[in-house]
């Protein structure tokens, strides 16, 4: 049966005064409790509803306060990390050509074995036929040699450009490209100290186009 409109009145302001919702929400609430548990145990529900819980969190062991006392974590991103944990969306199913430990099914290496392995490399005592025959395309090719230009003239010193003196930003030029080595050039051959000078990048397109 429905309440008085008296009684309805009553109860939302003292429904109000415990909860501190706004009035929309109190009026719905009231009518959910009425329809579900009848006048009587209106306000017996309600209070154990709005009861305040102190738990303790699964994940960061930190003490919280809720009306939920199904509640396990203080917060979505603390119960985000127990979760993925159990149920990782890339679970680690290859292993390191290395050393052998769990990683992802795309990689060759973990990062450790992987800095270990291209520290060790060295691009100086190879041809470059032998750096294609690697499987890397002519692309990649250059752009290693080119990386490996750049660690020369970092050691040389080399800060500003040649030409102008420009020192915000170079880049090192090759005087003879690479495409014009033949395929059994050493790579040392092709970065020699004396094949290689330090550009700003407008004087490194001017010198690429035979303006300089």
């Amino acid at each position: 049966m429905r309440v008085r409109l008296g009684s309805q009145r009553s109860l939302i302001n003292s429904f109000r005064q415990i909860s501190g919702f706004d009035l929309v929400r109190i009026q719905a609430l009231v009518l959910c409790f009425e329809l579900t548990y009848g006048i009587n145990n209106i306000i017996s529900k309600f209070e154990t509803l709005m009861k305040i819980h102190t738990l303790t969190c699964n994940n960061c062991s930190k003490l919280f306060e809720t009306t939920d006392k199904r509640r396990k974590y203080c917060s979505r991103s603390c119960a985000a990390i127990v979760n993925n944990s159990h149920h990782p969306k890339n679970p680690r199913r290859g292993k390191c050509k290395d050393c052998e430990k769990s990683i992802f099914s795309k990689r060759v290496r973990c990062i450790d074995c992987h800095k270990l392995w291209k520290g060790n490399q060295d691009f100086e005592d190879k041809t470059l036929d032998e750096m294609k025959n690697l499987g890397k395309i002519p692309s990649n090719v250059y752009g290693a040699i080119r990386w490996r230009a750049r660690k020369i003239a970092k050691k040389l010193g080399w800060k500003s450009c040649c030409k102008c003196s420009y020192d915000k930003h170079i880049e090192i030029a090759h005087k003879k490209a690479i495409c014009d080595f033949e395929g059994n050039t050493l790579v040392s051959i092709i970065n020699a100290e004396s094949n290689l000078m330090p550009l700003c990048p407008n004087c490194h397109w001017e010198y690429d186009n035979l303006l300089v």
